[in-house]
């Protein structure tokens, strides 16, 4: 059985994004997210997703929040803003539920 790495969970993208620096920051984990070590349960995966959130943003994964990611920016309006609801909601279901089926597969 060949193992898959945790980027793979990360090519199909959400169909929506909340803000304008959202599909970047989900560009950046899906290159980043390989170079941590494979987590075991769905719960530590979840974890690691906020981890990574703080450690690409500067910012903990809290609901209500828009935070600007500077190299986000591009001067136009919102450009850099990032939403903690849309990771806290769609994204990170999203993806603990393709990280779940691919524990399972």
């Amino acid at each position: 059985m060949q193992i898959l790495p945790l980027s793979t969970l990360f090519t199909e993208k959400p169909a929506t994004w909340e803000l304008k620096g959202d599909p970047l920051l989900w560009n950046e984990m899906k290159l980043k997210i390989d170079s941590f070590q494979r987590p075991q349960t769905e719960e530590s995966f979840a974890e690691l997703l906020s981890d990574l959130f703080l450690n690409l943003t500067g910012n903990k994964l809290e609901p209500n929040k828009k935070v600007f990611v500077e190299r986000f920016g591009t001067g136009e309006t919102a450009s850099g803003l990032v939403s903690t609801d849309f990771w806290l909601g769609s994204a990170l279901e999203m993806l603990k539920k393709r990280f779940s089926n691919m524990q399972s597969d």
